[in-house]
């Protein structure tokens, strides 16, 4: 079954947080046919850097029955070896003993190809060295941009498969953790970045970019990569 941005797959799961039924766009999602997913943990198909914080937000969804909806983006991890973003909402069915949680998959937009992803690598390296350049030359006064810093940082960690943590958000941009924080802070409310570990922002927090930031960064090199293959203009 092909799927799109937008694609939703639905699943069922017990209070061992097994997944005990799903519907075809689910299977899609994850690429694994209903009868190898039925019985499998529900946080086995997250991404390996998020199955503890998967496996974390079902609980919350079991143990608090007070808050009928739960909700959630992260990264899904299919059977060819691919990663997708997905928005996940959590809502308890059914009563007493007898309840499941219903869980709804929503494909993000898709991430470019590795080839393109590489190509952004690159680009934001060389946007991140300007940056500090300009800084060395300038002052950070003048130059700087912590917000655009952060969000480079961010993006590079996210295509080398590794995390950046607050501290070393703060050292990287050479500022104090409390300026740091304010950033970080101003970013996740805008939308733009997200803490990967529950609770208050501290120094060890893996920050993320969110997929809003990731597809706007993406497009926005995307973009500068035409310009730069396009025909010469005479002077």
């Amino acid at each position: 079954m092909p799927y799109r941005s937008g694609h939703i797959g639905h699943a069922l799961i017990n209070r061992r947080r097994d997944i005990v039924d799903i519907d075809d766009g689910y299977a899609a999602l994850v690429g694994v046919g209903r009868d190898a997913v039925i019985g499998r943990p529900a946080s086995e198909f997250a991404h390996p850097t998020e199955r503890l914080i998967a496996d974390a937000f079902l609980q919350t969804a079991w143990r608090d029955p007070s808050q009928k909806t739960h909700r959630g983006t992260l990264r899904c991890m299919q059977a060819n070896g691919g990663v997708v973003w997905i928005n996940v909402t959590v809502s308890r069915l059914g009563p007493g003993d007898a309840a499941v949680l219903v869980l709804s998959a929503r494909l993000l937009c898709r991430h470019a190809e590795t080839e393109s992803v590489h190509a952004y690598w690159r680009m934001a390296r060389v946007f991140l060295h300007a940056v500090s350049g300009s800084k060395r030359a300038f002052g950070p006064a003048l130059a700087g941009n912590p917000a655009c810093e952060i969000l480079l940082i961010a993006y590079l960690a996210e295509a080398e498969a590794s995390s950046v943590t607050a501290a070393e958000l703060a050292k990287r941009i050479s500022t104090s953790q409390a300026l740091a924080n304010r950033w970080i802070l101003a970013l996740i409310d805008a939308g733009f970045a997200e803490m990967e570990a529950p609770g208050a922002l501290g120094p060890s927090t893996p920050i993320r970019l969110s997929p809003l930031a990731l597809s706007l960064i993406e497009a926005l090199f995307s973009s500068l990569g035409s310009e730069l293959q396009g025909p010469r203009v005479p002077a």
